[in-house]
């Protein structure tokens, strides 16, 4: 069982605890209202690597659709040469 005194210091802990504050910047930045500017900078930069993953996905769809497309001109052309020659 825990002594008195780690109780007593536990107990003082979490009564007289304030808000941990990260640098400087992030302490005076809650009075100037830069948090907003911080958070927005945060959630941009974690979006980009999803936004550049997303692009490329949607050019390699494109290509590919546009390859399969071209594919299918070419049997459609060799279909009707093949019916003009009969």
């Amino acid at each position: 069982m825990k002594s008195v005194p780690q109780i007593l210091a536990l107990l003082l802990l979490a009564v007289f605890t304030t808000e941990a504050h990260a640098c400087p910047t992030c302490k005076s930045a809650l009075h100037d209202g830069l948090v907003v500017g911080y958070a927005i900078s945060i959630l941009f930069m974690m979006a980009m690597p999803f936004a550049i993953f997303a692009f490329w996905i949607v050019t390699i769809w494109r290509l590919r659709n546009q390859a399969i497309s071209g594919e299918n001109e070419l049997v459609l052309e060799e279909l009707a040469f093949e019916n003009s020659a009969r």
